[in-house]
């Protein structure tokens, strides 16, 4: 008995001893992992506030001057706001040589004033004092702070000087559970303290360093490029450029705008839009080689860079980029058609820096543009006084819609037959500040891609019906529409508008579209083109006999009239009287669909003659009347209402344009 108790006893005691030399073990072990664990989150506090002080001071150029409390230029504040909150670091403070406050990064709304009254910190003025960092742990309540974060002072140093002090706020919460899970691991092990000593300070070090890593790549991607395309951004693509041009590497640069992308936004929204714009970037890498960049330059316009490429490389490289924005593109459920149009100019030859190469491709690409879209453009230096003729077109055209200076010419419309006036087309003008008449198919190109057409078109057809509603009898106005007009979907509202106000009968409103109208949107065309016919108003088909001139569209389209091109009349007398026998059939098949037919152009007797032989309803042109402004249709109409029916036309004694 007194032996087993004493065995127990000896086992008790050394059951006490290996638990409290297991306690002391696991204690000191603990107590070293700890030490370990605030150690590594020391130096990784340090070392991650000390590559944000580095990495600011060599990416923000104007750094010193904010130190000193100047406002930042919109680069800097652009990286500045990009890097808010990267990586574990979600906040830092920027404090002058004093240790006065002037920036932090999480209230874009702190000013220099505000800067000016702040108090000094006597721990970021020591750190620039003495160039040592200075360390606080801290601890959140896990939503507005972290639960475990630390607060490094580092000096701020700009070329090997220290320009201030910056404060970086560290989130270490995930970083110590990790450790703290992996010590717990280790402890359980036979090897637990040695495990603990060498095992956390390495796990640290590699995690770390993955989070240097991510964290250095993701500020160098916010840097350099746009966050939805990840192509370049217009900053890094010029440096890229301007690199170029230092080490005298011959390449074209491309810039590139989307047509038609509005619509996209509109119709599909902005979602789409956007999966588009990576799209379209997608497609444009697949189309260059290894040496070849891309940026998104704006909005919907990209610019692509090509390195080493001759001239007919780079415009084969161009016309290929039309070619492939011209291809559909599927977005999720959606197959969207948009195209594009290119301008580019080469090094050397078009520029002798980045900016001047990236001006002139966009002056070509202006041009390309204006000249129908869809094609690809090489900059010549004679485009830049195109382009300086067209801004100043544009200034006009704003200045002439705000201030109503548009003008209206009405041009006469004839019976062929007895000579009898029947109406007035509605002819659109312009003055240039000289008070020269601009050509009408100078202007209203530029007025569609403004996007002006629309307002210039609603106002053409208030001023209109209003003029005519005081003509005598039953004459008619004719008003010409553009295919943008159709596109608003508004049109048959201004027309229905323009009627009520002027109190015009409808059936003396005459509506002119032309064939180019029908081949872009034919179903949606169609049922406006009724819903104007069950206003009342008469629908014209213009200038046909050029483009395709479907027959189909005659009876597929809701017409009252065809108006013949001029370029016939040229024609009308020729020798082996084509197109007289054409006139003649194009005149029986209106017959045959109750159209009525007005030919354009009539400048001679002769043509007049051979019009009246072949039955054509009405003509139209410079022998029986000129566009006149509003103010002589009186007199117009006096003369012509004072000759015999029987006379020769004579050239009219009003009306010459201009």
């Amino acid at each position: 008995m007194h032996g087993n108790r004493s065995n127990r006893a000896k086992f008790s005691r050394s059951a006490a001893l290996v638990i409290i030399g297991g306690i002391c073990i696991a204690g000191a072990g603990y107590h070293f992992a700890r030490t370990a664990i605030e150690a590594t989150l020391r130096d990784d506090a340090i070392m991650t506030a000390e590559n944000w002080g580095r990495y600011l001071g060599n990416a923000i150029k104007d750094i010193e001057d904010i130190a000193a409390g100047q406002p930042a230029s919109e680069a800097s504040e652009h990286l500045l706001q990009a890097s808010r909150a990267i990586g574990n670091v979600f906040r830092y403070k920027i404090f002058d040589p004093d240790g006065r406050l002037v920036l932090i990064s999480d209230d874009p709304d702190y000013t220099p004033e505000e800067a000016s009254l702040s108090k000094h910190n006597p721990t970021a003025a020591s750190v620039v004092a003495t160039k040592m960092p200075h360390l606080e742990f801290k601890t959140g309540d896990g939503v507005e702070r972290p639960l475990y974060y630390s607060e490094a002072y580092v000096p701020l140093q700009r070329n090997g000087r220290s320009v201030g002090t910056i404060e970086v706020y560290v989130d270490q919460a995930k970083s110590r559970a990790a450790m703290t899970a992996t010590f717990r691991k280790l402890l359980l092990q036979i090897v637990g303290a040695i495990l603990v000593a060498f095992a956390i300070p390495a796990a640290g070090f590699l995690m770390r360093s993955r989070q240097q890593i991510r964290t250095l790549d993701r500020l160098q991607h916010v840097a350099h490029h746009d966050d939805l395309t990840s192509a370049m951004n217009r900053t890094s693509f010029t440096d890229s450029m301007a690199t170029l041009v230092r080490d005298d590497i011959p390449f074209a640069v491309h810039f590139l705008d989307l047509d038609r992308f509005k619509g996209v936004n509109d119709t599909l929204g902005h979602a789409i839009g956007d999966a588009l714009l990576s799209e379209v970037v997608a497609r444009l890498s697949r189309l260059g080689d290894s040496s070849t960049f891309i940026g998104r330059v704006g909005g919907d316009e990209f610019a692509v860079c090509q390195i080493n490429a001759d001239s007919e490389r780079t415009g084969k490289f161009a016309r290929l980029i039309v070619s492939a924005l011209g291809l559909p593109f599927t977005v999720g459920q959606h197959e969207i058609q948009i195209g594009g149009s290119v301008g580019y100019s080469v090094f050397p030859g078009d520029g002798e820096s980045a900016e001047d190469l990236i001006r002139a491709a966009d002056v070509a690409l202006y041009q390309a543009k204006s000249t129908g879209r869809g094609k690809a453009v090489k900059y010549e230096i004679s485009m830049d006084d195109e382009r300086q003729q067209r801004v100043l077109l544009e200034e006009r055209l704003r200045h002439a819609l705000q201030h109503s200076e548009f003008e209206i010419y009405y041009q006469p419309l004839f019976s062929t037959m007895d000579r009898r006036l029947r109406g007035f087309e509605a002819l659109l003008r312009l003055r240039d500040d000289d008070g020269y008449l601009v050509p009408p198919d100078v202007f209203i190109p530029v007025a569609e891609e403004m996007g002006l057409i629309t307002a210039v078109g609603e106002w053409v057809l208030n001023e209109a019906t209003a003029f005519a509603q005081g003509w005598p009898g039953d004459l008619t106005v004719a008003v010409n529409l553009s295919a943008i007009q159709f596109e608003t979907g508004r049109l048959v509202e201004t027309v229905r508008n323009a009627l009520e106000a002027s109190d015009l009968t409808p059936s003396r409103l005459e509506l002119e579209i032309t064939e180019s109208l029908l081949i872009k949107d034919p179903a949606n065309v169609l049922g406006q083109l009724l819903e104007l016919r069950s206003l009342g108003a008469r629908i014209a088909l213009d200038d046909f006999g050029t483009g395709y001139s479907s027959l189909s569209y005659l009876w597929k389209f809701p017409f009252d009239k065809l108006k013949i091109d001029r370029s016939f009349m040229l024609e009308l007398e020729d020798a082996d009287g084509k197109p007289r026998e054409i006139l003649k059939t194009i005149v029986a098949l209106c017959r045959t669909l109750n159209l009525s037919v007005t030919a354009e152009g009539v400048e001679t007797n002769e043509q007049l003659a051979a019009l009246r032989e072949l039955q054509c309803d009405q003509s139209q042109g410079f022998l029986l009347g000129r566009p006149m402004p509003a103010s002589q249709i009186p007199s117009f109409m006096m003369s012509i209402s004072s000759e015999p029916l029987s006379a020769t036309v004579k050239e009219p004694l009003v009306g010459r344009a201009g």
